[in-house]
């Protein structure tokens, strides 16, 4: 082998491995990029993480404050509606006692129209001091108790009153 043949030789390999260094510092850059680009996406999830967690917290703690508020509806809701039929029962009361106190009224002017003179109607009854009617009275607490024992019984069979956990499973 001559030095011409050594000396292309050399200068073939070493534009092969020029080549191939070329093409490794391009490849290493190129992972560098990548890496950089992981790092960033690294941060961002980390940050979104952050952010997720709280929103996760912040949706548990709704979660508990609504069942806490269902909890507590279902509760009083029986007292609630045996107060709203206490309610309608007592606008009805009114209702009638304006329509007596009307019918009344209009009877008296017209006995004055009429000229004739006849002693006030009293109602007629048991009445307490203030003047109500106490058979009245107690037949509206009668009638209570028992729209009272009515829901309790609706309401031991409905399954309400017993202790569900958070999952809405019944314990025990």
């Amino acid at each position: 082998m001559s030095m011409k043949e050594i000396f292309r030789a050399l200068k073939a390999d070493f534009d092969a491995l020029s080549t191939r260094k070329n093409q490794q510092e391009q490849q290493l850059r190129k992972l560098e990029s990548n890496l950089e680009s992981a790092q960033a996406d690294v941060r961002e999830c980390k940050k979104r993480r952050e952010v997720e967690g709280e929103k996760y917290v912040f949706f548990q703690e709704t979660r508990d404050w609504v069942q806490d508020l269902v909890e507590c509806i279902g509760t009083k809701e029986p007292l609630i509606n045996g107060l709203e039929e206490e309610l309608d029962s007592i606008y009805s009361q009114h209702a009638e006692m304006v329509q007596k106190e009307r019918q009344l009224k209009l009877q008296e002017a017209l006995n004055e129209a009429m000229g004739i003179e006849e002693a006030p109607v009293q109602p007629t009854g048991d009445l307490d001091e203030f003047g109500r009617d106490r058979s009245m009275y107690l037949k509206q607490a009668r009638d209570k108790r028992r729209r009272f024992r009515r829901l309790k019984t609706k309401r031991a069979h409905s399954g309400r009153g017993r202790n569900v956990d958070a999952t809405g499973v019944a314990a025990g």
